[in-house]
């Protein structure tokens, strides 16, 4: 399966359902016309030469590219990882003021081991 637009310009179809990613986010394409797609959730077209954004302003450069599935998975678990990453913190972070010494010397101890490579299973 290819990854470039230009190799769908005699048969833009082909490209619904496939894989992109815009501006950080994984999305499909919705709909083809015979110059251009649009993608899930996006009301504007993208040119099937160069997947940029089909418009008569200059400075809006956005621009989609085409991802194979198995990378659309790896990105959207990395994005998952990351929100509840980000999550975890903003519920910890309040909380560390409020911890007795030992538990505070445990967590660094969790910390300093997982930089050398050992991991804890629970934090007790």
């Amino acid at each position: 399966m290819s990854l470039n637009f230009t190799d769908y310009i005699d048969n833009p179809s082909a490209l619904i359902g496939r894989k992109v990613l815009s501006g950080g986010i994984v999305t499909t394409i919705e709909r083809v016309t015979k110059t251009g797609f649009a993608v899930k959730g996006e009301n504007c077209l993208y040119s099937l030469k160069d997947g940029y954004l089909k418009t008569s302003d200059i400075w809006n450069l956005r621009k989609v590219v085409l991802i194979s599935d198995d990378d659309a998975i790896k990105i959207q678990a990395d994005v998952k990882m990351k929100r509840e990453a980000f999550h975890l913190r903003s519920i910890i972070k309040p909380q560390l003021d409020k911890l007795p010494l030992e538990k505070l010397k445990l967590i660094r101890d969790i910390i300093s081991s997982e930089q050398q490579g050992y991991k804890y299973s629970t934090l007790e």
